[in-house]
C-alpha cells in the first residue's frame, strides 16, 4: 500500500494558493530552471556528502541546464 504524502500546512493555505497561481503562470523552462537551481543549491550538497562517488545527480542537473 502506498504511503500517504504529508504536506506542511493545508492545500488551501493562502501561501500555497499564491505559490500555485505563480507556478501556473510560468513556462516549463522557468519551472525547470527554478527546480534545477533549488536542487543544485540545497539537494546536491546533501546527496554528494552522503554519496561522494555518485555523480549521476550532478550529471542530470548539468544535462537539464544544457537543455535550457
Amino acid at each position: 500500500m502506498a504511503k500517504a504524502r504529508k504536506m506542511l500546512g493545508k492545500a488551501d493555505s493562502p501561501y500555497i494558493v499564491s505559490l500555485m497561481r505563480l507556478i501556473e503562470t510560468q513556462s516549463k523552462k522557468t519551472i525547470v530552471k527554478w527546480c534545477n537551481e533549488y536542487a543544485k543549491d540545497y539537494i546536491l550538497p546533501i546527496y554528494e556528502n552522503e554519496y561522494p562517488n555518485d555523480t549521476r545527480l550532478r550529471m542530470v542537473l548539468d544535462a537539464s541546464n544544457q537543455w535550457l
